[in-house]
């Protein structure tokens, strides 16, 4: 529970006491809205001020997405690392260590071990893991700069090099910063969340229930992997809502 305490005070460095209104845009369960300033208003929801005059207060439970201004610099990430967990969460951690048994990670200065089954893999290039179909399938290996794929099972990684075991070449090490754009070790299991909160430093968070609102502009997001992080509204970029899960296939 230590960690999960720093984890919330690195990001509440981006926190102004200023409440001040943002300029985003909302898609809501009846239409959208463009370019509004957004005020936060717990416990409730955003209000918004309307172009044409008046006030609107739309509940986080109404949100399909909202995508807000920058209104801070994101923390700098000189690694050009970020860890992806298998719930869809993503830090942007130094890699210290990885292995076929355990990973050791450091965020924000602080230095922990998340739980090998629940990390997906890491990216070394910005963007939506989407853009890698590996990370949907579960099938396991590097994704390389060029385009290709490397299938194979993680042996080692560091912050320089990527050691994979494959079945056509053995071992193969490869550097990081010239030739691997992500490495995958499991599919993503998204669904364990439904809601997320993307920060301009590219991290992520989710939480299977409505994040709370907490004076101060905070927002309280309960991640199933991380665990309760305190989020300054001015931090987010996005906020979203995931499609519900499909029933199982006994069900239908």
């Amino acid at each position: 529970m230590r960690r999960l305490c720093h984890i919330a005070a690195g990001l509440l460095w981006l926190l102004t006491h200023d409440a001040s209104a943002r300029i985003g845009t909302l898609r809501t369960l009846t239409g959208a809205l463009t370019d509004v300033d957004v005020t936060f208003s717990p416990p409730s929801g955003l209000l918004l001020n309307l172009k044409g005059g008046g006030t609107a207060l739309i509940p986080l439970a109404s949100l399909v997405s909202a995508r807000f201004e920058s209104t801070t610099a994101p923390a700098p990430n000189a690694f050009h690392q970020w860890v992806l967990f298998r719930n869809g969460s993503i830090l942007p951690a130094q890699l210290v260590r990885g292995s076929t048994t355990e990973f050791h990670l450091e965020y924000r200065a602080l230095k922990f071990k998340p739980a090998l089954l629940d990390v997906a893999g890491v990216l070394y290039q910005p963007g939506d893991p989407g853009q890698w179909p590996e990370f949907q399938t579960g099938r396991t290996g590097v994704a390389l700069k060029s385009g290709d794929f490397m299938d194979g099972t993680l042996r080692d990684l560091d912050n320089t090099h990527v050691g994979l075991t494959t079945v056509l070449f053995g071992y193969r090490q490869l550097p990081l910063d010239k030739t691997v754009a992500a490495v995958v070790l499991r599919a993503l299991q998204p669904t364990s969340v439904r809601y997320q909160l993307r920060l301009a430093d590219g991290s992520v968070y989710g939480s299977k229930a409505v994040p709370a609102m907490a004076a101060g502009e905070i927002f309280i997001v309960a991640d199933p992997v991380l665990g309760d992080i305190r989020i300054p509204f001015n931090a987010v970029v996005e906020f979203k809502t995931l499609p519900p899960a499909p029933p199982p296939a006994n069900a239908r």
